[in-house]
């Protein structure tokens, strides 16, 4: 048996991002029973094929009635004063869903599919106080950001402030495409990802930070990535190779646009010369000079 819920979300923020040890209860702060719309906003929603007035008398307790005039209008405004990011209707899909009417929470089973028109997320289970704002899924999760162009597989996931910012757990796999056609791949116990902002953050808990992006393979303790700005940097012991050349030092920064590194303190370098040659090539390409001043 299906379930869909439409729920009209408004815009959103950011937040941080709970520890691994979390629970798989709805973290503190969500709102108190799932029957209240945040910021006081109606929202609007709806139950199709629950199969009997008992389910459907159950999952009624989580949605609402279409708000009228006033509340659309609030809807509006707020969506225009928050940040690029927006997602304004969710549909989440699943086999069965229960609902506790002492926790408040609704629990997603069996092939859920939480889907806006920028976002997909994936699981086998997905618990919430309120699914607008804020949930966490579990199993195999695969969340997919079309816009931001990343895809993140993981364990366990937490999505807040409306699918602004997700964190996930266990296993994580980072692929994001870059605007030269390549991917960059992270692998990491953690990640944070804020939608709004373009920008990831691996950490590690208990194995290093792995990246790999065509010719290059780093490791650190913590990793990050901002869209906007076109940049790597690592840190925590971080260890970078280019084919067969090595740079190590405090913190590394990798401009993937330009294709630049930059070391600072204790650093260490060992070079290959067809490394440096390959990167002298690829240099002179693009200015079309020799690196000795000449015409090619």
């Amino acid at each position: 048996m299906n379930y869909k819920i439409f729920a009209v979300l408004l815009a959103f923020g950011l937040s941080g991002c709970a520890s691994p040890g979390v629970n798989k209860t709805a973290p503190e702060g969500t709102g108190a029973a799932a029957n209240t719309a945040p910021f006081g906003v109606t929202a609007s929603a709806q139950v199709v094929d629950m199969g009997s007035a008992t389910a459907a008398a159950n999952a009624g307790q989580i949605l609402h009635k279409k708000g009228d005039g006033g509340s659309k209008a609030a809807d509006k405004k707020n969506e225009k004063s928050k940040g690029e990011f927006k997602v304004r209707e969710l549909v989440i899909n699943s086999d069965t869903l229960r609902f506790n009417r002492d926790t408040s929470e609704a629990i997603f089973s069996g092939h859920v599919v939480a889907e806006a028109s920028n976002v997909i997320i994936y699981s086998d289970e997905l618990h919430s106080k309120d699914y607008r704002d804020n949930a966490q899924a579990f199993g195999n999760v695969r969340a997919v950001y079309k816009e931001q162009n990343v895809v993140i597989n993981c364990k366990r996931m937490d999505y807040r402030e409306k699918l602004t910012k997700v964190c996930g757990y266990d296993d994580v796999v980072v692929r994001k495409l870059l605007d030269d056609g390549n991917t960059m791949t992270m692998r990491c116990d953690v990640i944070e990802f804020n939608a709004g902002d373009n920008v990831l953050y691996a950490r590690r808990v208990t194995n290093r930070v792995r990246v790999t992006l065509k010719d290059v393979m780093a490791f650190a303790d913590t990793v990050s990535y901002s869209d906007p700005a076109k940049e790597m940097e690592f840190t925590g012991n971080p260890l970078l190779k280019k084919n067969k050349s090595v740079f190590i030092s405090d913190n590394i920064r990798l401009d993937v646009e330009k294709k630049m590194i930059r070391m600072k303190d204790n650093i260490f370098t060992r070079l290959f010369p067809k490394d440096v040659e390959g990167a002298r090539r690829q240099e002179t390409g693009k200015s079309g000079v020799k690196p000795d001043g000449g015409k090619p």
